[in-house]
């Protein structure tokens, strides 16, 4: 085989890869989970979870989302042992037709899983739903920073085009960021009124009442 013949064939090789990998990367769907800062509540720290969701010129679209809080503090997870101190609630209404995965158990793996049939996400921005954290019963000490994370090796996407279940593929997503920190508050809330206090406070109005009409 003659030189010029070799480096044809080359050039011809390298043309082809390069269409691929560019083809490919167009075609690539690009996902990123953005964990939003803590808003405290009593003794309940709450994150807005989000997927920032790129279809890259496919007609691909989200249809599955899982969140593994698994790398979260151990103090929040006995030790990775127990997730019940967590929760996650789904955004209404944008996520009405998704619903939990069978067998989704994150009390004890750390994982909320979630998948749609009917109303898929497309190009956008999406606030997926908000992740909970009840931290009264864990006994943390107030003041002291305390770390929730969502980069666990399970969290991904699931990405298919419209209608095609076969298309169906996951989609390793980066994070911006992929943790936060949250300050637990030692909150004393009041006991609710006591059926004492309330039988005395309407026996109070009620002669009040009997008095103005006496008078």
């Amino acid at each position: 085989m003659s030189y010029e013949r070799s480096v044809s064939y080359l050039g011809a090789a390298l043309f082809c890869l390069t269409v691929l990998v560019l083809s490919a990367t167009a075609t690539a769907s690009l996902l990123e989970y953005e964990l939003g800062p803590a808003v405290i509540v009593g003794q309940r720290a709450d994150f807005n979870v989000t997927a920032h969701f790129d279809a890259e010129g496919s007609l691909e679209e989200l249809v599955y989302f899982g969140i593994d809080i698994g790398p979260s503090d151990a103090a929040l997870t006995a030790g990775g042992t127990d997730y019940s101190a967590f929760s996650f609630t789904k955004a209404s209404p944008l996520l009405d037709g998704w619903d939990a995965m069978p067998g989704s158990t994150p009390v004890d793996d750390g994982l909320f899983e979630f998948d749609t049939i009917t109303d898929p996400l497309g190009t956008g921005s999406h606030t997926l739903g908000v992740l909970g954290v009840d931290f009264g019963p864990l006994g943390l000490s107030p003041g002291q920073p305390y770390t929730v994370s969502i980069a666990g090796q399970e969290s991904v996407g699931g990405v298919q085009e419209p209608g095609n279940p076969p298309s169906f593929t996951f989609a390793t997503p980066t994070f911006a960021p992929p943790e936060r920190k949250f300050i637990p508050t030692d909150v004393v809330i009041p006991e609710p009124i006591t059926l004492t206090c309330a039988l005395v406070s309407v026996g109070a109005v009620g002669g009040y009442v009997r008095r103005r009409r006496l008078a």
